[in-house]
């Protein structure tokens, strides 16, 4: 008896409270119903042109690497190869984002 006053009201509330909390939870994530899969697959895509990029950019330099190496230019060559290693390094990263890019979409 000494708690039954107290049960009437905290029924009301916990019945009053428990729709609006499907609608918290909802508008916690605006971008609901897949936008956000769309911005992020549209990421992807731009990332995949670039890493396109980056590989060709990384086999160019190590054409003219070969090529400065065998005529001698051997500074070239070395320039040339600290190139490829950020061209490589910024390809590692990139992979990287699109890697973390599709399991966002998992999830």
């Amino acid at each position: 008896m000494k708690f039954s006053k107290w049960f009437i009201p905290i029924a009301l509330a916990l019945g009053v409270m428990a729709p609006a909390a499907s609608t918290l939870s909802a508008q916690e994530y605006p971008y609901y119903n897949g936008a956000y899969n769309r911005g992020v697959y549209r990421d992807i895509a731009h990332d995949q042109v670039r890493i396109e990029r980056l590989r060709a950019d990384i086999a160019r330099d190590e054409a003219r690497r070969a090529e400065a190496w065998r005529c001698g230019r051997y500074g070239e060559a070395q320039r040339i190869s600290r190139d490829i290693a950020r061209d490589r390094a910024e390809l590692y990263y990139q992979v990287r984002d699109v890697r973390h890019d599709y399991r966002s979409t998992w999830r």
